[in-house]
């Protein structure tokens, strides 16, 4: 039981978006009786952030949110838990329309070899046979094979979370594409897509080799730091390996979406369209090719396109349309024209 119910929680979401938008101080007052109203909202509230708290470092370095931060520290009056109200200085809880569903599971030992799926705008979270818990994002897929001698996770499409249970008998790989990695009581990200697999460390420390066959010989990898993230070309295993690209640092806000948010911090409007898209059937759609250059900073709901749509419009001037099959169409706004 989590005290609170999912109305509460739907509520909570909008009241964290409202309290951080441009209008959040004229609507303080009106929060605050509502947080104190019920012990529900206030669990509410809380859980809502709870997803936050391991990928705030990465997201508070950036400029934009240290700066929103400093300005939050110097209001007074706004009675909450320190906590909440720390990441609502962080300006992390432009959380309007989150409505991603999460999906917690347990993994019995019958389920080491089955595959597992989440569809278009889910997010689930499974723990698996050893205590390590495994989060896919939208539309992806995993296959999870468990020895007495390996814990193997075969990521097959899309993205996923690991937070590694320790179990000095037996190492944890991710398999994706021709690529292994090797956590060593870890949280890292990998992603797979049709060109390019993506690993990205949070926690701890993994090694990301190149050889991906088990009864291959293995390439020397690569290791990364907290922090880290490493891109690298699918393809298949090669005897001598070309010069593998570098670690660089990861992006900020990268590493939130477990918790159904997207942040962006000076990022191309053409991939924060690509990002939104995955999570949703009516997409953002460009009206022209060179608007995708434009930068956008924020935060948004993974699952609210309708509201993304509004705060591009709003935030980068832009004009907002839609089509027969519910996309929202992006366009410069008429006094915007040369």
């Amino acid at each position: 039981m989590n005290g609170f119910t999912e109305k509460m929680r739907e509520e909570a979401a909008a009241w964290l978006a409202r309290i951080n938008g441009p209008d959040g101080e004229a609507c303080r007052r009106e929060f605050e009786a509502w947080f104190n109203a019920d012990p529900g909202h206030a669990a509410a509230f809380e859980a809502v952030l709870e997803s936050w708290e391991q990928s705030e470092p990465l997201v508070a370095r950036t400029p934009a949110v240290q700066k929103r931060a400093k300005a939050k520290a110097r209001k007074k009056g706004f009675r909450m838990p320190l906590g909440i109200a720390a990441a609502l200085g962080a300006g992390l809880l432009a959380l309007a329309g989150l409505s991603i569903h999460h999906v917690i599971g347990s993994m019995s030992k019958r389920n080491d070899d089955r595959e597992l799926i989440s569809r278009l705008g889910e997010i689930r979270t499974l723990t698996l046979d050893d205590g390590s818990k495994m989060t896919l994002d939208t539309a992806s897929m995993a296959k999870v094979a468990f020895t007495d001698g390996e814990r193997r996770v075969v990521l097959e499409k899309g993205r996923a979370r690991f937070e590694v249970a320790h179990d000095a008998a037996r190492l944890f790989v991710v398999q994706a594409g021709d690529r292994l990695v090797v956590a060593h009581g870890t949280i890292f990200d990998v992603a797979l897509g049709a060109r390019a697999i993506a690993v990205t460390l949070l926690r701890g420390s993994v090694e990301v080799k190149r050889t991906a066959d088990r009864g291959a010989p293995a390439h020397t990898g690569q290791m990364l730091i907290p922090g880290q993230s490493l891109a690298l070309p699918v393809g298949k295993a090669q005897a001598v390996p070309p010069v593998e690209p570098k670690p660089f640092p990861a992006r900020s806000g990268e590493d939130s979406w477990p918790s159904g948010m997207l942040g962006f911090d000076s990022r191309p409007l053409s991939e924060v369209i690509a990002m939104a898209n995955r999570y949703n059937e009516h997409h953002l759609v460009l009206a022209e090719p060179k608007l995708g250059e434009l930068l956008f900073t924020g935060t948004v709901a993974a699952r609210d396109a309708a509201g993304l749509a509004d705060m591009l419009s709003g935030s980068l001037h832009l004009a907002v349309s839609g089509d027969r099959q519910g996309n929202f169409i992006l366009s410069r706004s008429p006094q915007k024209k040369h």
